[in-house]
């Protein structure tokens, strides 16, 4: 995290992340096939946000990150027929963050924070579908997103701050059409 100066008197900062998903399974329905689970292929992702001190130990910002997974298998529940899949899901998602920061811990440059968001998430599928199957998802929806963020910054120099933290983002539903 890069904490500029005073800018209209009030104090800013930006934020470059990178990470991957924690691995979960997503569960389906097709409508000739039923309900199913999907298990995608591990991921990555990356982002930046943009945010300013507006009282003592408030802050806020607005994030945009990337996340993609992809290939991974299909298995439906009525047969435990298993399909491999390739393919990609990427997600582009927004969110208004605010944030407390509690005093630093025991004379160390180590403050800890927690946080709040709400925003949204596209999912735009790539050519999603079964190996040598019959359908492809080509398609995209946005949901709603909430996002519950928690970590620390280590204070670096009076202007970089290493950053250590979680965020768990709750996901809303959507609906893609397949070919």
């Amino acid at each position: 995290k890069y904490a500029g100066d005073s800018y209209s008197g009030w104090e800013w900062y930006v934020e470059l992340v990178a990470g991957g998903p924690i691995p979960k399974d997503y569960d389906n329905t097709i409508g000739t096939i039923g309900p199913t689970v999907y298990d995608p292929d591990s991921g990555f992702g990356f982002g930046a946000l943009a945010g300013f001190y507006f009282a003592e130990n408030m802050r806020a910002d607005v994030s945009f990150t990337y996340g993609n997974v992809g290939e991974g298998v299909l298995t439906v529940n009525a047969t435990g027929a298993v399909l491999p899949h390739a393919g990609d899901v990427n997600g582009y998602n927004v969110l208004f963050n605010a944030y407390y920061e509690f005093d630093e811990l025991a004379g160390l440059p180590l403050t800890p924070w927690i946080g709040v968001g709400v925003g949204f998430q596209t999912y735009d599928y790539d050519n999603l579908g079964a190996i040598g199957g019959a359908f492809l998802i080509n398609d995209r929806d946005t949901g709603f997103t909430g996002g519950l963020p928690g970590g620390f910054d280590y204070a670096l120099t009076s202007n970089f701050v290493m950053f250590g933290g979680s965020r768990l983002w709750l996901l809303g539903d959507h609906e893609v059409v397949t070919s």
